[in-house]
């Protein structure tokens, strides 16, 4: 594979299945022979990637949309159980998706996928980041402080900010 890495197993499971799958084998031809210049002249399979017509080729025998690979429906379930194995939350899962594959509904099959699993919800309460905190700011300098801790190259700093000015330390 030159746009993305993809093991060759996957690669000839991709390549089998979109040779099967109607849809996915219009849209080859479509894309390779020219996509028709009307509306009326798009055929119903392929009609969920008219949007993206300027953006898909093909290499290899795989539909690509820039350099994320087209899934045909048979792989889908199996992308989305990858997206999801290390239960990282809905967001992780589409932002992993962005970058690798495509099909017009991948980002809410995934949600849909990662609001019914058990374990991320049981630890989704966890999991919630803490809300920003406000504070009045004080009338003169020194009254306040805040502390942070951080390593930068190996070294361990404690930073110390006042309120007031916002002088570091």
């Amino acid at each position: 594979m030159e746009y993305i890495y993809m093991s060759e197993a996957t690669s000839q499971q991709v390549k089998k299945c979109t040779i099967t799958d109607p849809s996915l084998q219009v849209l080859m031809i479509t894309v390779i022979n020219g996509r028709p210049k009307m509306r009326q002249e798009r055929r119903k399979y392929i009609r969920e990637y008219w949007t993206y017509r300027d953006e898909l080729t093909v290499q290899y025998g795989i539909i690509y949309k820039g350099m994320r690979v087209i899934i045909p429906k048979y792989m889908r379930p199996q992308m989305i159980a990858l997206s999801h194995s290390l239960h990282l939350g809905a967001d992780a899962c589409v932002r992993w998706a962005r970058d690798v594959i495509f099909w017009p509904s991948v980002a809410s099959d995934i949600r849909e996928n990662v609001q019914s699993c058990d374990i991320c919800n049981d630890y989704k309460a966890n999991n919630q980041k803490e809300p920003l905190m406000t504070h009045q700011l004080p009338e003169s300098p020194r009254p306040k402080f805040a502390q942070d801790l951080f390593s930068l190259h190996g070294d361990n700093y404690l930073v110390t900010v006042d309120y007031y000015s916002g002088y570091l330390n």
